[in-house]
């Protein structure tokens, strides 16, 4: 996914077929940079991609989370 690259960090708010886990392995196999996670609260879920290389974990989590805070 080219804008990973570009960008660092997307969301299933954009690209819906990260809410889909076989996507996301399949996204991962493609570049070993990119790293893909699902975050959940309250019953809303949020996947998301980030190019691992410019983002820990960590801040990626919290990216996501605040998304999810702020949209649901």
């Amino acid at each position: 996914m080219k804008k990973v690259a570009s960008v660092g960090f997307v969301t299933s708010n954009e690209y819906e077929e990260l809410l889909n886990w076989n996507y996301c392995k399949q996204l991962k196999g493609e570049a070993d940079y990119i790293d893909t996670w699902m975050e959940y609260n309250r019953g809303n879920s949020l996947g998301f991609a980030w190019n691992s290389q410019r983002f820990s974990r960590e801040e990626a989590v919290l990216k996501a989370k605040q998304i999810l805070w702020l949209n649901y």
